[in-house]
């Protein structure tokens, strides 16, 4: 399982500079929820709870990224 954050800015609502204003701020979680809540709507079928690990492990490796 693999999100791809341009898949995402394609086909749903996701607001890429709010998700990198949170995980700047060291807001991991909320970050995570942002992007959590997109890749439902993009992702319907993945489980859940793999689905929150990914998007958690994404916020993190972009965080670790950049600061």
């Amino acid at each position: 399982m693999t999100i791809r954050i341009e898949h995402l800015l394609r086909h749903t609502d996701f607001n890429l500079v709010r998700f990198l204003h949170y995980t700047f701020q060291g807001k991991l979680r909320t970050a995570t929820l942002l992007l959590y809540l997109a890749c439902l709507k993009s992702f319907p079928k993945w489980d859940r709870d793999d689905l929150y690990e990914n998007c958690y492990a994404k916020t993190i490796l972009i965080y670790k990224a950049f600061v």
